[in-house]
């Protein structure tokens, strides 16, 4: 109750046995606007005292149970409860005796009904916000222990360490270092400097610190994030200290789930790359290393004939052929559906072609599947490679490029040529019509929706780039993209699509339509620096409120230039634009990265997708990369739902957000209107 609060619906109890006093004081706090209830003696105020009792008016001379007595077996029965004890005496004793028994004010008789009134709403509040203040101790008790995390100071004269209740539980340790000095002895050398350093240069500069440490605590070991500033008080460092150990654990589950194949659990292309480039600077001057691209040719023409299950059969029947026949030292990674990377060391002075044809030439042959007989045939590019060599993605490129050559020119067990590489007739009419496609406006927008989870609302739309080809009709990008970035034409064309984008945008938003449209960005937008200044250009354009744009970066893209693509991106978000991390979990998938970057979403990729029946890693993948999402709060969306029964699963998984054909395909603005209008109607 504050000084201004009326006092209607508080409820206070008078106990006195003199009746013309408990009537005059029943009176004025009835006048006061208090409901009042009244007692003669202390067993009947105890019988029927009430959670809803506000305040107690307590005589202390009463018969039989006096008014001290009372008043212990009130606060036994209602602590926070708060009784004014009334007497006529003038009694020191008697006054410190009513504060021992938990009484909370003192006031003589005869009373003064105004003072006494001001003395109970003092006492009710006061009551109150001790409550309060008990409630949000326990509010932030529980937060800290299910964040795990924990307060300390240190005195920057001793250097002693204070720690808050919870302090053991979180680091483990039931007796906990009371100095700086004890804290370094639980860690190792290089730790302790790191720390020592940055207390100092707190100490001296007044200024923030924030970094990680490990601790082998009494049952394992943990990762904690200790944060600190020097610059509060000259005698103290304050700080927090949080176990971040299941944010490591799910960023090493998750790392190791998307880095290696789900049906082959084979390495895949990144850490191959890793793992070739360490066996590469460790070959010695006598020996060369083999790389070499396989690829099922017959893989497409089975799952069309019989299905994915039985082409997923051949991979794996391929997978164990090439673990059983590879040499011990050699690395093996599924590439995409029907192509393999593999490396092993080999002396120079042998044919590698026959080499390669002893390993592989068997996989040609009948294989018997559950639906029948098929005949296998694989195609083979490869390359020698000697010690010295740094781009090995590159290196891995140049096979995948040489297996195709030979796939288009029908050979096979053909080294990689530097010719091989030539534009065919195809490729220079694509690039005629594209210079024309810019010349004509024939790109255009389809845009798929995202459905909100939580809301069952649709909440944004992924914006599209299509080729409205003159003659062929409607081309999807992958039949142009990788021709437009060969031709350097795909800024020309990712800045069409954001100036679509945001003119649509500014139509909606006059229109009420409070949807987003998330925008995928090219690496080489962001590579030529100026994309901020255009997005303030096409603002004033367009008069479009960014707040509800979206815009997409793929994890590759996001990491290939750390610092230029961070500074871009935080002064995007600086303008209210949203980030999302599209294609998650098919590039570095490591979490640490996303501590700093500032992303609103991460999408995650589509072929962590879950089959109807369900798919047990991918659905670890999703909930450790919810899980993490979670921690750090932003939102996490799942592409590629295509069914109910997905959908019923994505949502049980916690996700945010879902997009996938399920709900719609991509569709053009006219379809799109029409289609949003009929899932409102329905909502």
């Amino acid at each position: 109750m504050t000084l201004n609060e009326s006092p209607k619906s508080l409820r206070i109890m008078v106990v006195d046995d003199d009746n013309v006093m408990r009537l005059t004081l029943e009176r004025a706090l009835v006048k006061a606007g208090y409901s009042v209830d009244t007692a003669s003696d202390g067993a009947e105020a105890l019988e029927h005292i009430s959670p809803e009792t506000s305040a107690v008016l307590l005589d202390v001379i009463m018969p039989g149970m006096d008014g001290f007595e009372t008043c212990r077996r009130i606060k036994t029965q209602q602590p926070e409860t708060p009784v004014i004890m009334l007497t006529a005496s003038d009694d020191l004793q008697a006054v410190e005796k009513a504060f021992l028994v938990g009484a909370d004010d003192f006031v003589n008789k005869p009373i003064n009904l105004p003072l006494l009134l001001q003395r109970i709403r003092y006492a009710i509040r006061d009551s109150q916000r001790e409550a309060e203040l008990i409630a949000a101790n326990f509010e932030q008790e529980t937060a800290c222990n299910v964040a795990q995390l924990t307060f300390w100071s240190v005195e920057t004269h001793s250097l002693t360490v204070s720690w808050s209740k919870n302090a053991s539980t979180v680091l483990g340790y039931k007796k906990l270092p009371t100095s700086l000095y004890q804290f370094y002895r639980l860690l190792g050398k290089f730790q302790a400097q790191k720390i020592l350093n940055s207390v100092k240069a707190a100490i001296t500069h007044k200024n923030k610190f924030d970094f990680e440490v490990t601790l082998n605590t009494e049952k394992s070991s943990k990762y904690f994030r200790v944060v600190g500033h020097g610059g509060i008080d000259s005698k103290r460092l304050l700080g927090a200290l949080q176990d971040v150990t299941q944010i490591h654990s799910v960023n090493e589950h998750i790392k190791f789930l998307s880095e290696h194949d789900q049906l082959t659990g084979l390495p895949q292309r990144r850490l191959f790359e890793r793992l070739l480039d360490h066996s590469i600077n460790s070959l010695t001057s006598e020996y060369i290393q083999i790389l070499a691209a396989v690829r099922l040719t017959k893989l497409h023409e089975i799952n069309t004939v019989f299905n994915k299950h039985i082409g997923d059969e051949l991979i794996i029947g391929m997978t164990q052929h090439l673990k059983n026949h590879m040499p011990s030292d050699g690395i093996l990674c599924k590439l995409d559906a029907g192509r393999f990377l593999l490396a092993f060391k080999s002396e120079k002075n042998v044919d590698h072609k026959l080499l390669l044809k002893q390993l592989l030439q068997p996989m040609n042959q009948i294989f018997s599947l559950s639906k029948g007989q098929i005949m296998n045939e694989v195609c083979v590019g490869f390359m020698p490679i000697e010690y010295g060599i740094n781009d090995v993605s590159e290196l891995i490129d140049n096979v995948i490029t040489t297996e195709r050559f030979n796939s288009e020119t029908g050979t096979s067990f053909e080294p990689y040529r530097k010719n091989m590489k030539v534009k065919n007739y195809k490729d220079m009419v694509l690039e005629l019509e594209l210079h024309r496609a810019f010349e004509y406006n024939e790109f255009v927008l389809h845009y798929q929706p995202q459905l909100c989870l939580d809301s069952g609302e649709y909440c944004a739309a992924e914006a599209l780039v299509r080729w409205q080809h003159s003659k062929l009709g409607i081309l999807y990008p992958d039949k142009f993209i990788p021709q437009l970035e060969s031709m350097g034409k795909i800024v020309q064309l990712g800045d069409w699509v954001l100036a679509e984008a945001m003119r649509q945008l500014a139509i909606w938003q006059l229109q009420g339509n409070d949807m987003k449209i998330a925008v995928n960005v090219a690496a080489k937008q962001f590579e030529s620096g100026n994309l901020v200044s255009k997005i303030r250009k096409l603002v004033e354009l367009t008069g479009c409120n960014v707040k509800q744009l979206e815009l997409e970066v793929t994890e590759t893209m996001a990491m290939k230039n750390t610092e230029a693509t961070m500074q871009q991106m935080h002064e995007l978000k600086e303008l209210g634009i949203t980030i999302a991390i599209d294609d998650f979990g098919t590039g570095y998938s490591s979490m640490e990265y996303l501590l700093d970057f500032p992303c609103d979403i991460i999408k995650i990729d589509k072929r962590f997708s879950l089959g109807d029946e369900g798919n047990i890693k991918s659905a670890a993948i999703i909930k450790s990369i919810v899980a993490f999402c979670n921690a750090i709060g932003i939102r996490s969306l799942l592409e590629g739902v295509e069914t109910a029964d997905q959908l019923k699963q994505t949502k049980n998984l916690g996700v945010d957000i879902a997009q996938g054909f399920y709900l719609s395909k991509p569709l053009d603005l006219d379809a799109l209107n029409k289609f949003l209008a009929m899932e409102n109607q329905d909502i």
